[in-house]
């Protein structure tokens, strides 16, 4: 399992949720699930010391969440 940042941008909004999955190309596929509407995008450079997850009780799915930018109005 692996654990990465993913970006959603929605209109004139940003985020950062972290999605553990078997892959990158299925921690994509759940980010994208959860915001259909968002342009989803892989965090580059991946970080080495977190990317591998070696808890056998892990599951899959978002594990955080953090709102970058919040649209005006």
């Amino acid at each position: 399992m692996v654990r990465v940042s993913i970006e959603v941008h929605r209109d004139t909004s940003r985020l950062v949720m972290v999605v553990r999955a078997e892959s990158i190309r299925r921690a994509l596929s759940i980010a994208q699930a959860l915001h259909p509407d968002a342009d989803v995008r892989l965090v580059l450079p991946i970080e080495p010391e977190g990317f591998f997850v070696e808890d056998p009780a892990a599951t899959p799915g978002p594990v955080g969440l953090e709102m970058l930018e919040r649209a005006a109005g």
